[in-house]
């Protein structure tokens, strides 16, 4: 087809394209012609420039492989992490510049190393999806127990850290506290991750009743307490609620991560409410997180829904859904932004999320991943530092 006049206009951009496919999908827009087709996958690949992301590579490769995944699949995986740690090492570079952004700027300072603070946390809340340390993800100092070592010094075994039974599973870490230069341990709480059924389990967990998994990860909070060992907690999802758990049970400090909400019966068992939430608890999340504008009292509740896997059973339980219990503590809502991409070795960090992308279902989803808020958390403690 020729053109008089007027230039043909010019091709949409990735994000148009992702927009008006979004509203094709939720609006009934008809896409134009000459959209180009989307990407066979969500995540582009990654290969490992630096030792450490290749050692990540192949340890995640070789453990997915084990555990019975497809090639692919495993590849997939090992390249996500790959990322991650190519983020890590890219915010250690970053945080060379705090010293001279203390002097020029401590108000920004101090934002940027509470950003790097969660960002460390966020890392530990992905390696804890593992059975074992993702050799290169872990922060700079930081190290994970293992079984025998968390059993000697902490004196939580195997069985109280891992439980098949009820789905229990956390993992410790060591790391120095840098205003004291004392040891510190991190106990990091699994999650939910993926699925989109794992929503609708952080949703249900949430209604009120009696859980083992809360009520295991209290107890051994509780014996921590009693040891005197200075600790915090985190996680993120129903990992980021366990340790919103923890801290209010014990007054210990925790960082969450799109942490699922606590029902108010389940501390109140316990004689523990809210009231000191927002003194120890750092509730990071990101604003197009479906868990929490579903938990945050039903905005986009219907598109939420979907996004939990209810389907229509959502929308007829919507009355009840938005009295699910919202996170509590000192909350930090982040804008999203998708993951980086490479240019040979060169690492370029993702773009935000768009306003009307943000609020398709997938891109909630998406949104909701702790790999998405690790990347996040990376480009927001960049954006407060010097060139």
């Amino acid at each position: 087809m020729s053109f008089v006049g007027d230039p043909r206009p010019p091709a949409p951009t990735p994000l148009q394209a992702r927009q008006q496919r979004w509203l094709a999908e939720v609006l009934g827009v008809p896409l134009p012609a000459d959209l180009p087709a989307a990407p066979a996958a969500a995540r582009s690949p990654w290969v490992p420039v630096s030792i450490a992301q290749s050692t990540a590579f192949d340890s995640v490769l070789q453990t997915r492989l084990a555990q019975g995944a497809s090639e692919k699949d495993a590849r997939q995986q090992a390249a996500e992490i790959a990322r991650l740690v190519a983020t890590r090492e890219q915010v250690e570079a970053w945080r060379e510049r705090l010293p001279a952004l203390r002097l020029a700027d401590p108000a920004r300072a101090e934002r940027a190393e509470a950003l790097f603070k969660a960002f460390d946390r966020a890392l530990l809340a992905q390696d804890v999806y593992f059975d074992a340390h993702v050799p290169g993800l872990l922060p700079a100092g930081t190290q994970r127990l293992d079984p025998t070592q968390a059993k000697q010094r902490y004196g939580l075994g195997p069985d109280m850290l891992n439980n098949p039974g009820n789905g229990y599973y956390a993992a410790l870490y060591e790391t120095t506290d840098p205003a004291t230069g004392q040891p510190k341990l991190l106990y990091v709480n699994r999650g939910t991750e993926g699925a989109l059924n794992d929503i609708g389990t952080d949703v249900v967990q949430a209604l009120g009743g009696p859980s083992a998994q809360y009520e295991q990860a209290m107890l051994n909070a509780v014996r921590l307490a009693r040891d005197g060992v200075d600790v915090e907690y985190s996680g993120h999802s129903l990992g980021g609620g366990l340790a919103m758990a923890q801290a209010l049970r014990t007054g210990s400090p925790a960082t969450t991560m799109n942490a699922a909400g606590v029902h108010p019966d389940t501390l109140a068992r316990y004689g523990v409410d809210f009231s000191h939430a927002g003194e120890l608890i750092d509730a990071y999340h990101l604003e197009g997180d479906a868990l929490n504008r579903l938990q945050d009292g039903g905005k986009y509740l219907l598109a939420a829904g979907a996004v939990a896997g209810l389907g229509v059973a959502g929308i007829a339980l919507a009355p009840a859904l938005v009295g699910l219990p919202a996170v509590q503590g000192d909350r930090h809502a982040l804008p999203a932004v998708h993951a980086p991409t490479q240019e040979g070795d060169q690492y370029t960090a993702g773009e935000a999320y768009g306003t009307l992308e943000s609020l398709w279902p997938g891109a909630m989803l998406e949104q909701h991943r702790i790999t998405t808020m690790i990347h996040s958390l990376a480009a927001q403690a960049q954006a407060e530092l010097p060139p």
